[in-house]
């Protein structure tokens, strides 16, 4: 019964930083979008957000803000994605290094004899 719960533990581990790390699998700007977005997907995405901020559409102000706003994200969503797993692996080391002892104790004649494992 213990390695079962070992595995759904690793399981929930490996599962769980891309889960912290992005909010909702998808989301903009999560690890998972960076990874899984088409260029023109991100092109579209940063370019609304650099019009937002003033930028006209086939300007070299707004390609440099495109570029900026892009390698931003990206460093900020890697750095979100390597908190989580350093997290995960934290709480690991925690799980695995606070793990409980039993006892179990016998009486022997006049004399009482315990077993920790």
């Amino acid at each position: 019964m213990r390695r079962v719960n070992i595995k759904k533990f690793l399981l929930i581990c490996l599962i769980a930083p891309l889960l912290t790390s992005c909010s909702s699998i998808g989301r903009y700007e999560s690890p998972l979008w960076h990874m899984t977005a088409s260029d023109e997907e991100k092109l579209d995405y940063f370019e609304e957000i650099c019009a937002a901020y003033g930028y006209n559409y086939r300007t070299p102000e707004m390609s440099q803000c495109v570029t900026l706003e892009k390698r931003s994200s990206s460093s900020a969503s890697s750095d979100r994605f390597r908190q989580g797993l350093q997290d995960v692996q934290s709480n690991m080391d925690n799980r695995f290094n606070n793990t409980s002892t039993t006892t179990d104790c016998r009486k022997w004649g006049s004399g009482i004899k315990c077993n920790s494992y």
